[in-house]
């Protein structure tokens, strides 16, 4: 190996090594973030839930509130819950009476899901 060959192979092992040391920096942060965002999540909502009951104990659910320029009022939405195996074997079970028929469906779902294999520093 010549002298040129061995520079060529300690830039890119430097290159490597700072890309790596990049990517755990960015990890942590990402962390860091995570757990913040979650925690203000959860400080947000409580809060929610304390207005939207000051609000209905006073009579005020019909009530715009305005604040930094907007409007605030009580809405309603439907959150539907998850579609989950369980869920369907159930709902199936209402329909069909062949325990065994029903197995065989979710099987099949479950075998024909997409599947796509990602690739990730652990």
């Amino acid at each position: 190996m010549d002298t040129k060959e061995l520079e060529v192979k300690v830039s890119e092992s430097t290159i490597f090594v700072e890309k790596m040391k990049k990517w755990a920096v960015l990890d942590n942060h990402l962390k860091t973030i995570h757990e913040k965002t979650k925690i203000m999540r959860e400080t947000r909502n409580q809060l929610e839930r304390d207005v939207i009951e000051y609000l209905e104990s006073h009579n005020l659910s019909n009530k715009k509130i305005s604040i930094n320029g907007g409007n605030l009022r009580i809405v309603e939405r439907k959150e539907y819950s998850s579609l989950t195996y369980g869920y369907l074997e159930e709902c199936l079970g209402e329909l069909l009476q062949d325990k065994t028929q029903i197995q065989k469906v979710i099987e099949y779902m479950k075998d024909r899901r997409t599947v796509k294999i990602v690739k990730e520093l652990a």
